[in-house]
């Protein structure tokens, strides 16, 4: 994991794509209510469609 980090997602070309097309942030989702939280935003900002998906994603592999 690790590796693919540091080789894939750190290179320029990679770090440039992401900035420029997409929104990152760091999330806690151990507690339910943080999780709860995280699920509302998604839903108000790009929809139930995205809070499935995200709801799909075990904690530890988020």
């Amino acid at each position: 994991a690790n590796v693919f980090c540091s080789q894939v997602l750190a290179t320029d070309s990679i770090v440039e794509y992401l900035a420029n097309n997409y929104v990152f942030w760091a999330w806690d989702v151990t507690s339910a209510s943080n999780r709860t939280r995280l699920f509302e935003t998604v839903r108000r900002c790009v929809g139930n469609q995205c809070v499935h998906r995200v709801g799909s994603i075990e904690n530890d592999t988020f």
